[in-house]
């Protein structure tokens, strides 16, 4: 069984086309910071409503609640950019929008 799964592994990476490899080297951290991303948006909807209610649900001041959400804000957009177009420094070599050619016809 584990001959037949190391043999098959051998013929699926001989098989397997060499020029996809770099659109998936971009995949983990494309993951990764999609989750980021959702997880960004479900906290500014959750300071919005904040700021809107004005309930002290998530007991922070005003000054608080409002520095967060613009630094929220600001790394949604980053993260977005750095999704569509690459970016180094968050590990993204090629972004989105160079990887999927049909996505951009």
């Amino acid at each position: 069984l584990v001959l037949c799964g190391a043999l098959g592994l051998c013929i699926f990476s001989v098989l397997y086309p060499a020029r996809l490899i770099p659109a998936i080297v971009n995949l983990a951290p494309s993951t990764n910071l999609a989750s980021t991303r959702r997880t960004y948006i479900r906290a500014i909807s959750h300071l919005c409503r904040e700021l809107v209610l004005n309930d002290n649900l998530s007991r922070m001041s005003l000054e608080e609640t409002t520095g967060t959400l613009r630094f929220m804000r600001d790394e949604l957009q980053a993260i977005d950019k750095a999704i569509r177009l690459g970016d180094k420094d968050r590990g993204i070599t090629v972004g989105a929008d160079y990887r999927s050619l049909e996505h951009n016809r």
